[in-house]
């Protein structure tokens, strides 16, 4: 095809998005809507995933240990240690013995720290190892790993939280894929509607154009264009009012001093922000594309 042949094409199809303001008002209004509901959707899913990885990071497990005699503690404890490196799961191992325990309690409790004056010698506390786990998903079974090693007798762990947060973020990102699909195929509808109304009242004129040569393409090419800046105006007004919309998340999760881990708050728009401008035309501009293609085919025989 000819460039100033392709040039008329093109504003062919960009005036006839102004012939048909109503439909097409319509079309960037659906279109918008289904695509601010993908990008919230795929919004979700990221901070979910970011929520759990920083559970992963920050989980801790504690594996309290036997009291041993001074002369073999240091050779148990390097033996427990070594067992616990075997384990896959265990990413980081920290050994806080029975002295730094009890500091540790003292240093918690600030000004009362008094109350725990004379337990050096009869000291409650137990040496433990405080352990993270590389893998969320098989915290189950590294917990049963650990509490199976000698001589430790208690294993303390989260493993409700983490069980409830791994359990969301699969819930998400199932209802996520299935509002995804749901809406590209609405988005398709939408567009293939708009541009069927307007094939329609042209197929006089495509019929004629067929009869005296013109290509397909020739033919084609101006509802593609239509289409596809129909969902390329539907991409940047959807990545503008999301990203109001999920700044203003952030301001209010930001005051309510929200922290899990090493999750402090929802991730930052300016780091999603151009793959998700990017997605939202591409999928834009291939919903107008494969609407238009579709709506005009059966219209391509004469």
């Amino acid at each position: 095809m000819k460039l100033h042949s392709f040039g008329y094409l093109f504003g062919e199809g960009v005036r006839s998005i102004f012939r048909h303001k109503l439909m097409s008002f319509a079309s960037i209004g659906v279109l918008t809507a289904c695509l601010v509901l993908i990008g919230a959707s795929v919004l979700l899913t990221v901070n979910i995933n970011a929520l759990v990885g920083g559970a992963e990071q920050e989980n801790e497990i504690i594996a309290f240990l036997d009291d041993f005699e001074k002369e073999e503690s240091e050779a148990k404890t390097a033996e427990i240690r070594a067992l616990l490196e075997k384990i896959d799961n265990v990413d980081r191992i920290d050994y806080v013995s029975k002295e730094q325990a009890l500091q540790e309690e003292k240093d918690r409790l600030g000004e009362d720290a008094a109350l725990l004056d004379g337990f050096e010698e009869n000291n409650p506390y137990p040496a433990h190892f405080v352990l993270t786990v590389r893998d969320l998903t098989t915290l189950s079974a590294t917990l049963e790993e650990i509490s199976s090693i000698p001589h430790i007798y208690r294993v303390n762990s989260a493993e409700s939280v983490t069980n409830a947060l791994i359990s969301l973020r699969s819930t998400v990102q199932w209802i996520s894929t299935a509002v995804f699909i749901a809406l590209v195929l609405v988005s398709l509808v939408i567009i293939s509607n708009t541009v069927r109304l307007t094939v329609f009242s042209r197929r006089r004129e495509i019929n004629i154009m067929k009869m005296v040569g013109a290509t397909n393409s020739f033919i084609r090419t101006p509802f593609m264009v239509e289409g596809t800046m129909l969902g390329v105006f539907s991409g940047f007004l959807a990545f503008a009012l999301l990203g109001g919309l999920y700044k203003w998340l952030m301001g209010s999760f930001d005051g309510m001093n929200f922290t899990i881990g090493s999750f402090d708050g929802m991730v930052p728009f300016a780091d999603l922000a151009l793959p998700l401008l990017l997605g939202f035309l591409l999928a834009g501009m291939l919903a107008g594309m494969l609407g238009s293609v579709s709506s005009i085919q059966k219209h391509m025989k004469v």
